[in-house]
């Protein structure tokens, strides 16, 4: 009888241990955005698409969020959180210079970095079509 309930005792005390180790898991981006001489790139608008796996198109309205914006600070770097694994699409796109596109595939409990390099626009007027 003695043994059934230290059986029982031990059982409740595993299971709660178990159930207090649980971490809900973060999906996190870092985007850094610097000109062709490696300098950060600041105050500029960094867009955020998540990309169905299947077959390339934007996702909205999803579990994930819809569309995502933050601007880069004087480090040339902004964050976002997710709430799930996801393929990611980060735009970025200024006045004078080009605008640059990546893509990244967000892991689960990693801070993922992508790297976004603008270049000093030649040619006026020239923009990419996502930066209309």
């Amino acid at each position: 009888m003695i043994l059934s309930k230290i059986n029982k005792l031990t059982l409740i005390i595993f299971l709660l241990l178990c159930t207090q180790c649980y971490k809900d898991p973060f999906f996190e981006l870092n985007v850094k955005v610097q000109d062709q001489n490696s300098n950060p790139v600041s105050n500029v608008v960094i867009k955020i698409e998540i990309t169905d796996l299947n077959d390339g198109t934007i996702i909205e309205d999803n579990i994930l969020g819809e569309y995502f914006e933050e601007t880069t600070g004087e480090d040339g770097e902004a964050s976002f959180s997710f709430d799930n694994k996801a393929l990611i699409t980060a735009r970025v796109c200024s006045e004078n210079l080009f605008c640059a596109e990546g893509h990244i595939y967000l892991e689960e409990n990693k801070t993922k970095e992508l790297k976004l390099m603008l270049q000093s626009s030649t040619v006026e007027n020239s923009q990419c079509s996502y930066c209309n």
